[in-house]
């Protein structure tokens, strides 16, 4: 017997699997923090999962496939999607290197997206439909709400709950569908209440579900368990050994331990004295900086690279000539297994293994795969005189020309431009307000690893200026570079490593994973780029000026000076904290009764069901085993013959003598009766006996492949 499918059936079928999807992708569009047309996606899978029923159903309406394609190749729509299947390489390493999706990327994710769902969609139909198991998606669903939860920091209770809802929901009518076709084979009319008593346990199972949830405190941050941070989290980020995943993989202070979260600035830091890189040099380079990864897009929450397919072909100089430099050779030896090639400020000359590198437009270099060998890096340090800076007058930038470089998120509250304009009005050079900002940030906010993680919805300089009030040098340096193009100073945002050790006795300095860091470079006219450093304790091109100590607009209170001292908390405020937990945890165990009581019942009402369900689908499957044995023996089943006159013709043909099994089958078919015990002992005897004959005609391997090939449905002919 094979499935026939109902228009209205189809139409049922694909409203929910349409339903699944949107809720599926609206969870993964939440992540990547990029916005789509849920209206849109929707229609176009629905209309996918409706093609898909006319193509498998109707009459030579597999030539409507010309057609599709014609359509599609005069709009542009197969271009686009081949465009974005070539791009996948670079897309993936565009992930990889920023951990999150950059705005160039925004489009392109959403039309990966719409081809990954209308593959979903096809998936989905032939698993539901096809073989009647909506439970595998189910499975997959709640595999992908189980990373979400685990992983990211966003409120899933919605998404999850409409998941469940039109899940529970196709699993009901597809029991619904399935029972109806065996009822009608079996020419016995299907119990009335049988889809109210469905749709009363579903509805049932919802309402506790949604109230256990309810019961859930969200604190805006991902469940972590301490053994999958541990191996696979923090292995799958190259915590641990001090080396990537991937010799492709370019440098980022995720792996270092300075940024726990790949997606979100901030959170309590880790670091770890592992080697990362060997560098022998002439110069003593205690202090250095060297660039590993320049980023120039702030959301918010993360930086991120807006040019990363670019390849410029040479290194970018100094652009005033008349600048003293002073030339630093490095002979570096990468123990990080990165394919980025870590430079000082303006790189000259670079001699790697390969002979092949990459320069982007930010003097950014890489290579293809990690360098086995070491690498030598010339550069060219500036030696600029402040005077110089000085007489260059207030340096204002052409807004077209660094565009990316002044972009301020829309969102950024207004008491960071008020405490900004506080620190710099008074100063008419933009070297002058930058030192200015550089000597705030370093005298009023203490430096500490223990940090606590960035609420959902907040601004990260804007929570690191008026509530952390303390951090590492990524809080310092994304302050930074934000206040600076209020200022109207253009600045990026780098990563690499601050060198924090003298030269050993072999003439080589090491640096660690713990001497990670990050900087900022701010643009100033007919100079270029120069290093700026807010991080207390480290060294600057900033000029020292008075005393910054600048009351914030909502805060007078001075900043704690000792990273490991908490506020105290007043009596009445603990108490209360202190009961809200006691009550949280007493709701949660009330709500975990009430769901293993719940569960105890429906299992219980549907056991009876299950149990008959399972000798139906027991019967049938005997039946399509014994037809493909037929087959492959060489006994042809046809569309009007009945299993009994199947059966009578399949024993001649094998010499088959023993029990009647078609008698079984009657007693099923037509006596309505559940059949015993020694009817499905003659049903498996025979079937086994098929297999024996099968395999001596053919052969075990052949036999195999035969029944894997007849067990495929087939889908170019019309259901029958």
């Amino acid at each position: 017997m094979k499935n026939k499918t109902r228009p209205q059936e189809a139409l049922i079928y694909g409203l929910a699997i349409s339903v699944i999807l949107l809720s599926l992708a609206n969870s993964t569009f939440k992540i990547s923090n990029i916005g789509y047309k849920p209206f849109m996606l929707f229609m176009i899978v629905f209309l996918v999962i409706i093609y898909i029923y006319c193509f498998l159903n109707l009459n030579y309406f597999w030539i409507s496939i010309f057609g599709i394609i014609g359509v599609l190749y005069k709009f542009g729509y197969i271009k686009t999607i081949f465009k974005t299947l070539t791009n996948l390489y670079s897309f993936i390493d565009s992930l990889s290197l920023n951990q999150c999706i950059t705005p160039e990327y925004g489009n392109y994710f959403n039309q990966l997206m719409t081809i990954l769902c209308c593959i979903l969609a096809f998936i989905f139909y032939y698993f539901v439909v096809e073989k009647r198991k909506p439970l595998t998606i189910i499975v997959f669903g709640c595999t992908v709400f189980a990373v979400y939860f685990f992983m990211a920091d966003y409120n899933f209770y919605n998404d999850c709950e409409l998941f469940l809802l039109t899940s529970l929901f196709l699993m009901a009518y597809n029991n619904l569908v399935k029972n109806k076709e065996e009822y009608n084979y079996r020419n016995v009319k299907i119990d009335k209440n049988y889809g109210h008593r469905w749709f009363l346990y579903v509805s049932l199972f919802l309402v506790l579900v949604t109230f256990f949830i309810s019961l859930l405190p969200y604190g805006g941050k991902p469940v972590k368990i301490e053994w999958v941070q541990k191996n696979v989290v923090d292995k799958f980020n190259g915590e641990g050994n001090g080396s990537y995943s991937s010799g492709k993989g370019k440098f980022s202070l995720v792996s270092t331990g300075y940024q726990p979260n790949p997606g979100r600035l901030g959170g309590e830091a880790k670091l770890r004295k592992v080697p990362a890189l060997k560098v022998e040099s002439d110069n003593d380079i205690r202090g250095a900086h060297l660039r590993g990864s320049i980023k120039d897009y702030y959301n918010g929450y993360q930086w991120m690279k807006t040019n990363v397919t670019g390849k410029a072909a040479n290194l970018r100089k100094i652009e005033n000539e008349k600048i003293t430099m002073e030339p630093l050779k490095l002979q570096i030896f990468n123990y990080t297994n990165t394919a980025t090639i870590f430079n000082a400020l303006y790189p000259e000359k670079v001699e790697v293994d390969s002979g092949a590198y990459y320069v982007d437009s930010y003097n950014e270099i890489s290579v293809e795969k990690a360098p086995k060998k070491s690498y030598t890096v010339s550069s060219l340090i500036p030696k600029i005189d402040k005077n110089t800076f000085l007489n260059a007058g207030n340096n204002l930038i052409n807004k077209t020309d660094m565009d990316n470089y002044l972009k301020i998120p829309a969102e950024m509250p207004d008491r960071v431009y008020e405490l900004t304009y506080k620190i710099t009005d008074k100063y008419n050079n933009s070297y002058m307000k930058a030192s200015a900002i550089e000597n705030y940030l370093k005298k009023n906010y203490p430096y500490s690893l223990k940090t606590s993680d960035l609420p959902v919805g907040r601004d990260f300089v804007d929570y690191f200026l008026f509530e952390e009030k303390k951090g590492y040098c990524t809080y310092y340096a994304t302050a930074m570079a934000v206040m600076a193009r209020i200022a109207g100073i253009p600045s990026r945002y780098v990563e690499g490593y601050a060198v924090s050790s003298l030269k050993d006795k072999s003439s080589y300095t090491m640096v660690y994973e713990s001497d990670a860091h990050a900087w900022v470079e701010l643009y100033f006219k007919g100079i270029g780029w120069v290093t700026f450093d807010p991080t207390p304790g480290r060294d600057s091109n900033s000029l020292m000026l008075e005393d910054e100590k600048i009351a914030t607009p909502e805060d007078n209170e001075e900043a704690e000076k000792d990273e490991n001292i908490q506020p105290e908390k007043k009596p009445e405020e603990s108490a209360q904290q202190n009961n809200e937990v006691q009550n949280e945890n007493k709701l949660i165990i009330f709500g975990a009764l009430v769901l293993g009581i719940a569960f105890i019942i429906i299992y219980t009402l549907l056991k009876k069901f299950k149990r008959e369900v399972n000798i139906d689908k027991l019967m049938r499957k005997s039946i399509k085993t014994i037809i493909i044995y037929g087959k492959i023996y060489g006994a042809n089943y046809e569309p009007n013959e009945t299993i009994k006159e199947y059966i009578y013709k399949l024993n001649k043909t094998i010499d088959y003598s023993k029990e009647d099994v078609s008698d079984c089958y009657d007693r099923y078919l037509y006596g309505n009766i559940t059949p015993p015990m020694s009817d499905i002992e003659v049903i498996n005897g025979y079937i086994q006996f098929l297999k024996e004959k099968c395999k001596q005609k053919t052969g075990k391997i052949k036999l195999h492949t035969k029944y894997a090939y007849y067990s495929l449905p087939t889908y170019f002919r019309k259901r029958t």
